[in-house]
């Protein structure tokens, strides 16, 4: 298939064990994958993305780690596909699932990943989204979906967004109170999509209160643009000790 495969268009690859549970020389041998077709690219799992040489000047979509019909993560550090995603010049969207946790490696650059196209991200709870954001350009982004780690995740994410001015339009989300501290770098929002967990957590409805326009001028809100809220609800089961 790397030898030639003029029509091929989507491609997925699940790799379940470790590579060194694997045989490589194979692999090693293909020095080119030629599909002038191909721009849908999909790694899930252990694949990592080094393994062949995709031709990723010419994607436009790529999925790494997460295998959305059985939610399985990739097992390896985020931070060693930077070099992989700074070829991605035609990407427009872009998925990133990639939890596995390793110590931040002394060799990472830090030149930017310029991703020009890139019209739509999802970062889904990354081990790596601060090296990850603080690297990034991307101008032509519009919807983000991000499931963050926690606080520090966070705010490089609103750091990021002041630093570049950009201006997105659509969020999707996990609830958290946390995202009410960057919420000033989220006024052009026009479309916010929440999953919330309930019972939900009082820190967690401050953020929604804060979603509400001031009554005496929407200007004042920082969510002035908001036109369409959609709220996904689900339910935490209760211990024995929680309900009483």
């Amino acid at each position: 298939m790397a030898g030639g495969s003029p029509l091929l268009e989507i491609l997925s690859i699940r790799q379940s064990h470790p590579p060194r549970e694997l045989p490589r020389t194979r692999l090693r041998d293909i020095k080119i994958f030629i599909a002038p077709r191909l721009t849908s690219l999909s790694l899930y799992r252990f694949w990592h993305p080094s393994q062949l040489p995709f031709p990723w000047r010419q994607l436009t979509r790529l999925w790494l780690g997460d295998a959305v019909s059985e939610g399985l993560p990739g097992a390896y550090a985020f931070q060693t596909c930077f070099d992989v995603l700074r070829q991605c010049v035609e990407l427009t969207h872009c998925w990133i699932t990639c939890p596995y946790p390793q110590p931040h490696l002394a060799s990472v650059e830090y030149a930017p990943i310029v991703l020009p196209k890139l019209y739509f991200l999802s970062v889904t709870m990354t081990s790596d989204d601060i090296l990850f954001f603080g690297r990034l350009k991307a101008p032509s982004l519009k919807e983000l979906a991000f499931v963050a780690r926690g606080l520090d995740s966070i705010q490089a994410l609103g750091n990021w967004i002041n630093s570049s001015s950009y201006r997105l339009n659509v969020l999707t989300a996990d609830i958290q109170k946390e995202w009410i501290e960057i919420l000033p770098c989220l006024s052009t929002i026009t479309d916010i999509r929440l999953t919330i967990t309930i019972p939900i957590p009082s820190g967690n409805r401050k953020l929604l209160a804060a979603l509400r326009p001031n009554s005496g001028s929407l200007d004042a809100s920082p969510m002035a643009r908001l036109q369409i809220l959609t709220i996904f609800i689900k339910c935490r089961r209760m211990t024995g000790d929680a309900a009483s």
